[in-house]
């Protein structure tokens, strides 16, 4: 019978194979040097090169079972059992019944078996396989410890970038700014703490004619598919801004191992829970400051709205509410037909949705309530001034220390008193009537110390938060002194939330304690 013979050849990193004999140009070397000693022709070789062992969806592979099924070759060869495969269920399969099924004849050198068809393999030949399967999963547990380990290190293991940066040509573990795409990610910040939301980010970056992530990197040359978009998505997105909104590591720390295969031979990844995620921080300059981390962090955490028109940013937006309900304040614009003037109104967002029922409007106009806070913005800035001037944090700390080292002291005595009784009792000097009265009120006292002490510790965390809120405070006052106009800036700086009653008063919960 003459044999046509496919060639199977199979490299992969991921399984181990790192040694020289197992590379392609090898394999094709042993498996030629072999055939010249038979009479079997070579049809094609297969090559399946940085492809697992683990699952049997290889272009090489599915290739040679279109030519075994069309009758093309009726032998496959290989080095070794575990080229063909390293999952012994699988690879059990195709020895036993594909094979044989397809009238096969079966060849691995190195394990010097020869199955022709109809013939069954010996006990030697699963064995191999359960080894071979061993042997994968062993590797796949090696190399996700040393994933882990260079993560936990700081060590960056993606095979792309994150946008704004590049790898280091020293240290391919290592971030490195990108000019010209960390410039963008900077305005990205910028244009949202200005007011706009990511879906306006995304057309303003589309409108300017700056190219997404995805194509950004295909165009410095790397060979970069985005499997989560589209292919003819090649624009800027809501989800693309948000995901750099979001990733810390704009601010020089690294977030890693976010997912993972479910085993070593399912490669579905699977998300993992934030818990388990890798964070190291300040592994490589960042690009944002962590000021601006903060306040884009705590404006994504509220639900925020723009004014339709990008041009016009909504300064109040997150910040904003009904002091009655609760909910965030919408915009409602009038235009006076007369003079043609447009007025923006900011009015309670049930009352717009549900009606006066629910809600009462609490109307006020845009610049009425730019006007109010500017003024308590101003007023309150000079109330801290004074309290600054005139608080004295560090000589309160020491009046605050001196009472706790006196207050130590009497606590040590009465410890001494308490061993003291109890060697009387031990020796017959006190009943122990008289040592349980003794060292119940030597007990007793020593807690209330103990109470004295805790107390004026949480006395000393309030003047140190104090002096935190003032040293945060002198910032402003040497940036602004006196606040001429009102911005978004500014008041992300001083004001977590504003709330508007239905007679125009205002409530504000400041960043900063007066």
């Amino acid at each position: 019978m003459t044999y046509i013979a496919g060639l199977y050849i199979r490299l992969s990193k991921e399984d181990g194979d790192k040694d020289e004999s197992n590379s392609v140009t090898n394999q094709k070397k042993l498996l030629n040097q072999f055939v010249d000693t038979t009479n079997i022709k070579i049809h094609d070789f297969y090559v399946d090169d940085g492809k697992s062992g683990t699952n049997f969806e290889r272009e090489g592979f599915i290739r040679l079972k279109k030519d075994v099924e069309s009758r093309k070759i009726n032998c496959v060869i290989i080095k070794d059992l575990s080229r063909l495969g390293r999952e012994y269920i699988d690879s059990g399969y195709y020895i036993e019944k594909y094979f044989p099924l397809h009238g096969i004849r079966f060849i691995s050198v190195l394990d010097n078996i020869d199955l022709k068809c109809g013939e069954s393999a010996s006990i030697e030949v699963p064995i191999k396989n359960v080894m071979n399967d061993y042997y994968a999963k062993d590797i796949s547990k090696k190399i996700r410890a040393s994933f882990d380990a260079k993560r936990r290190n700081g060590e960056f293991i993606g095979a792309f970038a994150p946008y704004g940066y590049k790898k280091d040509s020293n240290n391919k573990n290592h971030l490195i700014i990108d000019k010209e795409s960390s410039d963008v990610v900077k305005k990205i910040f910028n244009y949202y703490l200005e007011g706009m939301g990511a879906n306006s980010i995304a057309r303003k970056l589309n409108y300017l004619g700056i190219i997404p992530p995805s194509q950004y990197k295909k165009q410095q040359g790397l060979n970069y598919i985005n499997t989560n978009k589209l292919q003819s998505t090649i624009y800027w997105t809501y989800a693309t801004v948000k995901r750099i909104l979001m990733n810390q590591v704009y601010i020089g720390n690294l977030v890693q191992k976010r997912s993972q295969c479910i085993s070593y031979k399912i490669k579905k990844r699977i998300q993992l829970p934030k818990e388990d995620f890798i964070v190291v921080e300040n592994t490589h300059e960042p690009i944002i400051d962590k000021d601006t981390w903060n306040k884009t962090q705590l404006l994504l955490s509220k639900k925020t709205r723009t004014l339709k028109n990008i041009n016009k940013i909504n300064m109040f937006a997150g910040i904003l509410k009904c002091g009655d309900c609760g909910r965030t304040m919408a915009i409602k614009r009038d235009c006076n037909k007369i003079n043609q003037v447009q007025y923006i109104y900011y009015v309670c967002r049930t009352y717009r949705m549900y009606g006066k029922d629910k809600c009462s409007s609490h109307s006020i106009k845009a610049y009425e309530l730019e006007d109010l806070i500017l003024n308590e913005i101003n007023e309150h800035i000079s109330r801290c001034e004074i309290t600054i001037k005139d608080y004295d944090t560090n000589m309160e700390i020491d009046l605050y220390n001196n009472k706790i080292k006196k207050l130590k002291d009497e606590k040590q005595k009465i410890l001494s008193l308490k061993q003291s009784i109890y060697e009387d009792w031990k020796l017959g000097d006190l009943t122990k009537k008289e040592y349980q009265f003794f060292n119940e009120d030597y007990t007793n006292q020593e807690i209330s110390l103990d109470v004295k002490i805790d107390n004026i510790y949480s006395e000393i965390d309030k003047v140190k938060d104090q002096l935190s809120v003032n040293t945060n405070f002198k910032e402003v006052l040497q940036k602004n002194n006196k606040i001429e106009k009102l911005d978004r800036t500014i008041l992300l700086e001083l004001i977590d939330i504003i709330r508007i009653y239905d007679d125009n008063t205002i409530e504000i919960d400041w960043n900063f304690r007066p």
